[in-house]
């Protein structure tokens, strides 16, 4: 896709998520809050290098918030191989979502009437080979200067965004990949009641460089990265 499909591309979404939901990009640096204005984006994140996008997962419009911000330049999103269902496998993959396997599979059960959530175990070999592929396509994508969004959660959080699930082993995994190069995300929902227009929130990070560390040493420093954003003081404008 050339630079101006791209770009076409790129205004069209953002005019559909803007007609779907209030939303308000605000920059966290030095510890503070800046609300950026929607003409400000190219200048106030224009990432030249590659680097992994991580990010709370809430809903299903997460991957178009956490590109937003970054205009039209390629981004990459990994995903659950759940999703791949062979009427929308092409559209995801031209979108540039990645597939990984993480390694069950969610289905249910009923036990005395009631209805259970549970995790099976798939193939081990066929998950490492998805997996190996899906590394070695983000690493390409980092290399060539473009951005790779992961959810280091590894699913949908859909009980609240006030806390995280458990980030995934394979976190570490990623940041390595990209040489410890990670930008963090927040998307916050504000619950106000019945609106037409449901407010969002995306608190975006300065991009920072993780040492190499133990990988559980890293996966929770980036879970303590994510979440510090929205508890940022706010300044300038009026945040609350």
């Amino acid at each position: 896709m050339n630079m101006e499909k791209d770009k076409k591309l790129y205004k069209f979404v953002f005019f559909i998520a803007r007609c779907r939901y209030d939303i308000r990009i605000i920059k966290v640096e030095d510890g503070k809050q800046r609300l950026i204005k929607y003409k400000d984006l190219p200048k106030e994140f224009n990432i030249e290098e590659g680097a992994l996008v991580i990010s709370n997962h809430i809903g299903a419009f997460d991957p178009i918030f956490n590109a937003l911000p970054f205009g039209p330049k390629q981004k990459y999103a990994i995903a659950k191989k759940e999703l791949f269902k062979p009427i929308i496998n092409k559209v995801l993959i031209s979108g540039g979502a990645i597939k990984i396997d993480r390694g069950y599979t969610k289905t249910s059960m009923r036990i005395k009437g009631k209805k259970f959530k549970i995790k099976t175990i798939d193939d081990k070999d066929e998950a490492k080979r998805i997996n190996l592929k899906a590394m070695k396509e983000a690493r390409k994508h980092l290399n060539d200067k473009k951005l790779v969004i992961f959810y280091p959660e590894g699913e949908r959080n859909k009980d609240n965004d006030q806390y995280f699930y458990e980030f995934q082993k394979g976190t570490s995994a990623f940041i390595n990949l990209a040489k410890g190069k990670v930008i963090p995300m927040f998307i916050k929902r504000k619950r106000e009641g019945w609106k037409l227009r449901p407010s969002v929130d995306i608190y975006i990070g300065e991009l920072v460089t993780f040492r190499k560390e133990k990988d559980e040493v890293i996966t929770e420093k980036a879970r303590q990265l994510v979440m510090s954003l929205p508890k940022a003081k706010a300044f300038a404008y009026n945040l609350t």
